[in-house]
């Protein structure tokens, strides 16, 4: 899995600096592509149980990405770290039959 690139600012056709610089790569502990756990309340729009990659923004409402779907406008206070994004695929599911 990629992670984040080194360019820090977009430039024009002669390399000037066309907008400001990337922002920060972290926002609250988490990082795009953590795998994150979230309970969310039930008065809010993402309400119940998500488990998947985090989406972050700076605001601090994240979006999270699932094997059903994308779930918008999680709170970062709801959400609990489960791996760091390490740049391994892991794979959300049952775990493999032991043999014996």
């Amino acid at each position: 899995k990629g992670r984040q690139s080194r360019q820090m600012v977009n430039v024009d056709e002669l390399g000037f600096p066309r907008s400001k610089p990337k922002g920060s790569g972290r926002v609250r502990g988490f990082r795009t592509g953590d795998l994150v756990k979230a309970v969310v309340a039930p008065h809010l729009n993402a309400r119940g149980i998500h488990v998947g990659r985090v989406l972050v923004r700076t605001r601090g409402i994240f979006d999270i990405q699932t094997r059903h779907g994308r779930v918008k406008d999680v709170p970062a206070r709801y959400c609990h770290s489960l791996y760091q994004n390490d740049g391994y695929a892991y794979q959300l599911g049952a775990a493999l039959p032991t043999r014996g």
